[in-house]
């Protein structure tokens, strides 16, 4: 028969006592720290100016995190989204194939193009490749976030350590 056998020394479930709560509370203070980060990213960086050809703000300001208490948190899961002010944000990330645009509150669509005032009906929207920002924004802060939950559960395993007598 082939296996082996292990056993916890007697003092190690005393010792453990309290870890399991300190890590789950660093991963859950890391998340939040990474969902303000990309929050910040976005608004600063990828949604600033040109890429998107921003005009109102509007974009930015609908982009929220989930500021959830971290003693009601249930599981490891962070949010960043935009809200209903934007519903436009997700065809900007992933990008939109080429569509009709149709008034549908108003007889005519109102804009501007090459310095003229315009009204149409519809327009052939020729559709728009993915800006990926979210992406973006998360693949650059990864390195750090994943650092941070590192350190966060180390330094809850050595406060239980340092306080063993």
């Amino acid at each position: 028969m082939t296996g082996s056998t292990w056993a916890f020394p007697p003092d190690a479930v005393p010792r453990m006592e309290g870890i399991q709560s300190r890590i789950d509370t660093e991963i859950k203070k890391a998340i939040l720290r990474e969902e303000l980060r990309v929050q910040t990213l976005l608004k600063t960086k990828y949604l600033s100016g040109d890429p998107i050809k921003r005009r109102t703000g509007n974009l930015s300001r609908s982009l929220h995190i989930d500021p959830t208490s971290i003693s009601q948190f249930t599981g490891y899961q962070g949010s960043v989204f935009f809200g209903e002010e934007a519903p436009y944000a997700y065809g900007l990330e992933v990008g939109n194939p080429p569509h009709v645009i149709r008034a549908k509150k108003a007889k005519s669509l109102h804009f501007f193009a090459g310095g003229e005032e315009l009204f149409r009906h519809e327009v052939d929207h020729p559709g728009n490749p993915p800006f990926l920002f979210v992406q973006h924004a998360l693949d650059e802060t990864a390195e750090q976030f994943f650092k941070e939950i590192g350190d966060g559960v180390s330094r809850a395993i050595s406060l239980k350590e340092e306080s063993t007598p």
